[in-house]
Formats: structure tokens, C-alpha cells, sequence
């Protein structure tokens, strides 16, 4: 049921509203205080110049005035006195006044120097950290490249060592196989120790694939070494006594150890290249 003080649908004050009611209106009424002091003030500034001024005027007229000749010598020196004194006072006001608006001018301008000054200093201290940041990220990503060409370089490494071992077995293969052949052609005591082992190339393979993820760049060359390598293998596995004694044969072998050199040298040549290897 409604209360019998308030009628039915009213709404009851809320006792922060009026607190915050009473707030404004206690800052309206120190505002109008402000602003009434202020006039009050250059009012002021206006009413004690225009004062001094009907002093003066009036005490002017008393002396040249058509009555000046029936004032007695006291009253003169007086009027002359208030006079001198309506001047100084009339200067002091001005001077006072010019002084103020100097004082406030020279602090405005000073005002307006701490402001600039202030703005400068954040400028200078968001340029400093604009620059810091952007050196940060520079070495961050300086660090980055470095450790990404480490990886290439590792990974060319690793194709080479493998292409080179792969090679070297190979070309054993073969050496040890011709100098069996010429030893049977001369009647020599049989050789049975086993002929050195050709590897297979997939550590080669590994090493190329591998390189040619993060290095397409150089993905040519080391195709070409890798495939150079394999056939250079093939050749020595499949070389036999009257293979090695045919000149075909012995022509395709040349060529083919003349391809894989260049293939390797193309290949160093790739890596250095996209690495930013100056050689002189």
C-alpha cells in the first residue's frame, strides 16, 4: 500500500542526487562568486583612473576657472597640492597597471615555453623509444637471418659431405675393380680381399630434400650435384672386367666424374651466392 505522506506513484528523492544537486549548486554559486570578483576587480581598474581624473578636473577648474581670482593663497596651494597628488596617483595606477599586464603577459609567454617545452620532451621521449623499439626489432630480426643461414649453411654442408663420400666410395669401387682386372690379365695371385663397398645415396637424397625446403635458391644445384652423384654411383656398381676395358664405358665414366665436379663447384658457387659470400 502506498504511505500515507507520499501520494501513489511518486518517486521518493534520491538522497546521492540531492547531495550531488547540492554540490553543483555550491560550484555554480563560487562560480558567480569568481566571476562577480573578477568585474568587481576590472572595474575597479576603470573607477579609481576615472575618480582621479574629476579630481583632477575639478581641481584644475578651481585654479583657471572664471572664479580662480577670489580664492584665497591657502586654498590655491591646496588645489595645487591635491592636483600634484591626483597626478602621481593617476601614474601610480598607470604604472601599476602596465606593470600587471607586462607581469601577466611575460607569464603567459612563459606559460606557453613550459607547454612547448613539455610537448618537446614527450616528442623526444616517444621518438626515443620509437627508435629504441625499431633497433629492437632490427637486431631481432638481424638474429633471425643469421640463425636461418646457419641452418642453410649446415644443411649445404651436410649435401656436400654426403656427395663427397658417396663419390669417393664410388671412384674406390672402380679403381679397386681395374687393378683386380690387370692382376687376373697378368697372372697374379688372386685378390680376395672384398672390394670397398658403394653406399647408398640416400644420405644424399635427405641432405638436397632437406636443403631445398629452406633454400629453393640453391634447389638447382643441388639437384644437379645430387642427381650427378647418384649416376656417378650407378656407373661404379655396374661397372664390370670387359665394361671397364670398353671405351664407351671408359668415356661415359670421364663424363660423368667431369659432371659431378662442375656440379659441385655450381653448387658452392649457389651457396655462397645466397648467402652474401664475396670471394676475391
Amino acid at each position: 500500500m502506498p504511505s500515507a505522506g507520499r501520494p501513489h506513484g511518486a518517486i521518493a528523492p534520491n538522497p546521492e542526487s540531492t547531495g550531488s544537486l547540492r554540490a553543483d549548486s555550491s560550484d555554480q554559486r563560487q562560480g558567480v562568486g569568481d566571476v562577480a570578483r573578477r568585474r568587481s576587480t576590472r572595474y575597479a581598474r576603470y573607477i579609481a583612473p576615472l575618480a582621479v581624473g574629476l579630481v583632477l578636473g575639478a581641481a584644475l577648474y578651481a585654479l583657471v576657472g572664471p572664479d580662480a581670482a577670489k580664492l584665497a593663497d591657502g586654498v590655491q596651494v591646496a588645489l595645487v597640492v591635491v592636483i600634484t597628488g591626483a597626478i602621481a596617483v593617476f601614474g601610480v595606477i598607470v604604472a601599476a597597471g602596465i606593470s600587471a599586464d607586462a607581469t601577466r603577459a611575460g607569464a603567459a609567454i612563459a606559460q606557453r615555453v613550459v607547454v612547448r617545452a613539455r610537448a618537446d620532451d614527450a616528442l623526444a621521449r616517444e621518438q626515443d623509444r620509437e627508435t629504441a623499439r625499431r633497433e629492437r626489432d632490427a637486431d631481432r630480426e638481424d638474429a633471425r637471418r643469421d640463425r636461418f643461414d646457419d641452418r642453410k649453411l649446415l644443411l649445404a654442408v651436410d649435401l656436400l659431405n654426403a656427395a663427397d663420400v658417396h663419390a669417393t666410395q664410388s671412384r674406390d669401387h672402380v679403381t679397386a675393380k681395374a687393378a683386380r682386372w690387370a692382376a687376373e690379365l697378368e697372372y697374379a695371385p688372386e685378390d680376395d680381399a672384398p672390394l670397398p663397398e658403394i653406399g647408398s645415396p640416400e644420405p644424399v637424397r635427405n641432405a638436397y630434400q632437406s636443403l631445398d625446403l629452406v633454400a629453393p635458391a640453391v634447389g638447382l644445384a643441388a639437384s644437379s650435384l645430387y642427381l650427378a652423384t647418384v649416376r656417378l654411383g650407378s656407373l661404379a656398381a655396374g661397372a664390370s672386367a670387359e665394361a671397364q676395358s670398353a671405351p664407351d664405358w671408359v668415356r661415359e665414366w670421364d663424363a660423368s666424374n667431369e659432371r659431378w665436379n662442375a656440379a659441385r663447384l655450381a653448387f658452392v658457387d649457389a651457396v655462397r651466392r645466397d648467402l652474401g659470400v664475396v670471394v676475391t
